[in-house]
């Protein structure tokens, strides 16, 4: 299947067109977002953005990822509540990071995340043996110079692990990101423009020409709440949030809920219509 998409024709002036036009909206977004000074981003910014909130992922069917089955996650959780009981650094994990401070807590949250999935889904090597994604640690050059400069994190936020996939006919992204903001029902400024930074990214790689859009999701963990957002753009920012999970007390729901997003699958249509026939 990638093969041919590989030998596949370049993409017509329309496709290649919308390609652009995407990119030039993406760069806009991140432009006004490098000025803005605050954390949180109210309706009137979002509006003047052109970013829509669509329906959250409990009210709608994503569109281009397919969170893990649960059934199947169950089974695996209940083998790692074994493994904790054998493994001195996990059994240390497993119960305590619910007694953080706010501070930590969501670093702490993250490496039980982290370590999970690494460690406890197929005994090391690969970040995860159900789900198509390679885990990396992100460093600077993820965001830099792709929308024309590299941002200033003022906002007390970082990008721990990006989720890349090599599959030419997914250009699906994720990221996790641990912000320091307090986290409510607005949208964060590192959520949007981590968002609109790996679609471009995405978008400029020439090993992806074919596509228009880029999907991508996002786990952000704030203190001791978190969430998932899903996102895309298309003429406009179009996210999906999932409601706020408390982890400030022994939540494993929420906790089993984040890393069934992390182990999601892509899916959805990313380019153009004649040039989708035959693909999923």
């Amino acid at each position: 299947m990638e093969s041919k998409l590989a030998n596949r024709q370049r993409p017509s002036q329309l496709e290649d067109r919308k390609r652009k036009n995407n990119l030039d909206g993406l760069r806009n977004i991140y432009t006004a977002l490098r000025k803005f000074p605050h954390a949180h981003l109210d309706d009137g910014i979002l509006n003047k953005l052109h970013v829509e909130v669509s329906p959250s992922l409990e009210e709608a069917q994503s569109q281009f990822f397919v969170q893990f089955d649960c059934d199947t996650f169950d089974e695996l959780w209940a083998k790692s509540e074994l493994w904790a009981k054998s493994d001195p650094e996990f059994e240390c994990e497993w119960p305590t990071f619910w007694l953080s401070t706010n501070s930590a807590h969501a670093d702490h949250i993250y490496d039980f995340l982290s370590h999970f999935c690494t460690r406890y889904l197929d005994g090391g090597g690969k970040l995860y043996q159900y789900g198509p994604w390679e885990g990396r640690i992100a460093d600077e050059t993820v965001l830099e110079n792709c929308l024309g400069g590299y941002p200033v994190w003022e906002h007390d936020c970082v990008i721990p692990r990006i989720f890349d996939n090599a599959d030419l006919l997914h250009p699906h992204l994720g990221c996790t990101i641990i912000d320091g903001a307090e986290m409510d029902d607005r949208l964060l400024w590192s959520e949007v423009l981590s968002a609109v930074s790996l679609m471009a990214r995405r978008l400029l790689d020439r090993k992806y020409k074919l596509h228009q859009l880029a999907p991508v999701f996002i786990i952000t963990l704030a203190g001791k709440r978190a969430r998932v957002l899903q996102a895309y753009f298309d003429t406009r920012l179009i996210l999906q949030k999932s409601p706020i999970i408390n982890l400030g007390e022994e939540n494993y729901d929420g906790i089993k809920y984040l890393l069934r997003w992390m182990m999601c699958e892509p899916k959805g249509k990313t380019f153009g219509d004649t040039r989708a026939k035959g693909f999923k």
